[in-house]
């Protein structure tokens, strides 16, 4: 069987794409695009049955956002700390690890949301760097978490 059709035979039986990816020890984004070629429906990380169909779907203030800001932005607000919500900060590498993204390209999407004004990055001396939602950041993933 090909990593295509453990893919989707996966998705179908209701695996999240990060689940599929550490089970076949492949990267998220393989598994996201091989997903959205064929149009699984697949569960969404820390959604429930009901919500995600909706979940998959982008709403107008999504379209701002690439996909791999979204990661991030899913990264930070599905994570085993949920530290998606005002005032709330979590480990940047939380964030990073959540997201299915390299450490490089996590790096360079988190710098594009600080200049969306979506979130905040900050470190305190001897700290690891913590990552944040600005509001504009918590209405946009509001959906997400309701």
């Amino acid at each position: 069987m090909t990593k295509a059709e453990q893919i989707r035979t996966l998705a179908s039986a209701g695996k999240t794409v990060k689940e599929i990816a550490a089970e076949l020890n492949i990267r998220y984004q393989h598994v996201y695009n091989t997903i959205k070629k064929v149009n699984i429906e697949v569960k969404q990380q820390g959604t429930t049955d009901a919500s995600k169909k909706e979940a998959s779907k982008r709403s107008a203030v999504d379209a701002s956002i690439t996909e791999l800001e979204e990661a991030i932005l899913r990264g930070a607000c599905f994570n085993e700390f949920n530290d998606c919500r005002e005032g709330w900060a979590t480990w940047t590498f939380t964030v990073i690890d959540n997201s299915g993204l390299d450490g490089k390209t996590a790096s360079g999407v988190i710098s594009s949301l600080v200049k969306k004004g979506l979130a905040h990055v900050s470190q305190e001396k001897g700290e690891e760097d913590m990552f944040g939602l600005t509001e504009a950041g918590i209405e946009l993933t509001k959906e997400w978490t309701e």
